[in-house]
């Protein structure tokens, strides 16, 4: 759905009740409206027109994703937080494979090992501010960025709402992963099989048919 239809419909009351079928939303990668007032200013100010739905599809204990500039333009949404997001240290644009831990149970990570690895490709990736241990979702093993606390992912109070700097969408099947090939001939020649990393959107599913 593309963003102003979703501005219009949210602030219409004819209109809401056909946002209300969904369960989820993400707001995805990318560079809204260029960034050309900073990574997600302008997309964070047009969805104050949709303040009050989201209060209410937060209520109605639904989940809100954000991914990299998604994360971004929800921290500047979520200004009650605290927490924001700035250059990296090194003002240079990283794309790469991270190994990254899980910081604590929640809807997102529900079912996940205590490490996964996940694609990242920022400038304009690095936590800062008080960030309470409770809302770290996931950090880096070794932060390419400099954020505090080696952090690369958070959740709201309620643990509905991910703002993850990494992508999840880029490691959903195996062959994603970076020497899969590698990998799986190595495992072809032990007689083991690959076992899959599991990924949000599976505990997002699992959450809403419990």
């Amino acid at each position: 759905m593309h963003f102003n239809t979703f501005l219009e419909m949210s602030s219409s009351n004819t209109k809401r009740k056909d946002l209300n079928t969904f369960d989820v939303l993400v707001f995805p990668g990318g560079f809204s409206y260029a960034d050309s007032l900073g990574a997600g200013v302008f997309m964070a100010f047009k969805l104050e027109l949709a303040r009050e739905w989201l209060q209410d599809f937060i209520v109605s204990k639904k989940l809100i994703l954000g991914i990299c500039n998604g994360c971004q333009i929800l921290l500047r949404f979520f200004k009650n937080l605290g927490i924001s997001i700035t250059i990296n240290t090194g003002k240079n644009f990283i794309c790469n494979w991270q190994e990254l831990e899980v910081k604590k149970t929640s809807i997102w990570f529900k079912k996940q090992n205590q490490s996964l690895a996940l694609p990242i490709a920022h400038k304009e990736g690095r936590f800062q501010g008080d960030i309470p241990q409770n809302l770290i979702a996931l950090t880096y093993k070794n932060t390419p960025n400099g954020s505090a606390h080696d952090v690369a992912a958070i959740t709201d109070t309620t643990g509905q709402i991910l703002f993850s700097m990494p992508h999840p969408e880029r490691a959903i099947q195996d062959h994603h992963q970076p020497m899969y090939h590698y990998h799986l001939e190595c495992i072809k020649r032990s007689s083991k099989y690959l076992e899959p990393q599991d990924n949000i959107f599976d505990n997002a599913y699992s959450y809403f048919m419990q």
